[in-house]
């Protein structure tokens, strides 16, 4: 099978990849002409940027930027795990990981910002477990500052670790890590012209203004209660074995292990967001299980052989099945029945290739699946040093902070700035909506008539329809 995209941001990743590969902005002024900004942070972006730069196709650079950081994460922990404690701890630690990955679907692998927050909160596990506080106090700001690089929220995930350094080692090495960490998160917005810090700010402010989904909020609660609860029942045994040691200490990491999953539960609750969200929690959760197990002189085999301790087990495991069972499995299975993903990308590079002369872009249809899907392949459009015009999750986001279409995106289409536009060959041209609640039209008409005064449809293919500037139509070469 060929590598696809299985998710809208995977493509949008790469080719904001491909941009930060050339030193170009991937962070807009809020009225720029290019509609593309999304309000993560750079780790994701130098990623794909990195596995771009070694691999010549941008779709497998893709999908190894966004599968190796969890696969590295997974035996990673694997290693440390087993030598720090046991073979069963580290067997135990991981395995609950990949269960908790499960309901999410492949969320936790598809590239997007997940498996880089993953690397960092494995990274910063690492060096909570390691022993040595100049390990501690080197290695988990590599880790925080990669996971808060991936989203800015991740903060949320490591506050629990905070607070176990704290209890441990007290205010001064808290206060280390912290200052460390600021100085590692912001290098590179001053080292990088790709990650200008005003306008990232702008971007990610912009996030708080999508509308609050209550149920969402309560479904995420569920999903956090499940992620702890290994936690909670080594907190019950150590209770009721009355082998907490340091209650003081125990109730300010569970007090702020407690906050931490209602403030990750609040972010997912924001539309656009969503409970996967909580996916990073799992890689901080399998590290905590076997130091709490330690800290508390606890055995596996003795928490099990407790009928309540088997019986929370048992409905947690039951829950996640369940989950698995309503999740976004079925959407996975349908795209792997979709074998044409190999056709598509032959049918789109002909098309480029035939209209080498031309400054190309992508362009969107309407929302449904097998017209917007089409439109995942567009990494394969980018050329060294060529923009990114519009990106539709990117303009989703913006529809729904009540951002619309400046006056300087439609002069792009006016001007006829592009040579040609690439659309899937069914659906009407730019009549996308959201896939948020809102279903706010992403192209206003004032967008749609400028495209149609200025472009004729002249070609189709099996997959795609090509778009000409009028401009363009007698020239037999268009400088890019």
């Amino acid at each position: 099978m060929n590598p696809r995209f299985y998710d809208h941001i995977e493509p949008s990743i790469v080719m904001e990849g491909e941009l930060v590969r050339n030193g170009l902005s991937i962070y807009t002024p809020s009225a720029d002409a290019c509609r593309i900004s999304l309000g993560f942070g750079p780790s994701a972006y130098l990623m794909s940027s990195f596995f771009l730069s070694i691999l010549p196709d941008p779709i497998t650079a893709g999908k190894l930027s966004g599968i190796l950081p969890v696969f590295f994460s997974l035996m990673l922990m694997l290693i440390v795990l087993y030598r720090k404690y046991s073979l069963k701890a580290a067997f135990l630690s991981v395995i609950y990981v990949i269960i908790m990955y499960l309901p999410f679907g492949h969320l936790s692998f598809w590239n997007r910002p997940e498996s880089s927050i993953i690397l960092g909160c494995t990274l910063a596990g690492t060096a909570l477990i390691s022993g040595k506080r100049i390990v501690t106090t080197l290695l988990m700001p590599l880790g925080i500052a990669i996971a808060v690089n991936g989203k800015f929220t991740s903060v949320f995930y490591i506050l629990p670790l905070l607070a176990f350094i704290f209890c441990q080692n007290g205010w001064r090495n808290l206060i280390q890590v912290t200052l460390l960490s600021s100085v590692i998160i912001i290098l590179p917005f001053l080292l990088h012209s790709s990650f200008p810090a005003r306008e990232y700010f702008f971007w990610l402010l912009n996030c708080l203004n999508h509308k609050f989904i209550v149920a969402q909020f309560f479904r995420s609660l569920l999903y956090a209660f499940l992620f702890v609860t290994p936690l909670l029942v080594i907190l019950k045994e150590a209770w009721v074995r009355k082998s907490i040691d340091d209650k003081k200490s125990a109730i300010i990491f569970f007090s702020v292990l407690t906050v931490s999953l209602f403030l990750i539960a609040i972010v997912a609750a924001k539309e656009g967001a969503g409970s996967h969200h909580l996916i990073p929690f799992a890689a901080i959760t399998g590290f905590l299980i076997p130091v709490l197990m330690k800290k508390y002189r606890l055995r596996y085999s003795e928490i099990v052989q407790v009928k309540l301790n088997s019986g929370a087990i048992l409905l947690w495991a039951a829950a996640i099945f369940y989950q698995c069972y309503t999740g976004p499995q079925s959407r996975f299975v349908y795209f792997l029945s979709d074998s044409q993903e190999q056709e598509i990308a032959d049918d789109l590079m002909k098309l480029k290739n035939k209209y080498s002369s031309y400054s190309a872009a992508m362009g969107y249809t309407d929302s449904k699946p097998e017209n917007y899907n089409n439109t995942f392949f567009r990494p394969l459009l980018m050329d060294k040093g060529s923009k990114y015009f519009i990106d539709a999750p990117a303009l989703m986001d913006m529809a729904e902070a009540g951002m619309s279409l400046p006056c300087e995106t439609v002069n792009v289409i006016r001007q006829q700035k592009y040579g040609i536009f690439i659309l899937p060959r069914s659906g009407s041209p730019f009549s996308m909506t959201s896939f948020y609640a809102s279903r706010y039209k992403l192209f206003n008409e004032e967008f749609r008539e400028a495209f149609f005064d200025n472009y004729l449809k002249t070609d189709s293919s099996r997959y795609f329809t090509v778009y000409t500037a009028k401009s363009k139509l007698f020239c037999h070469k268009v400088p890019l």
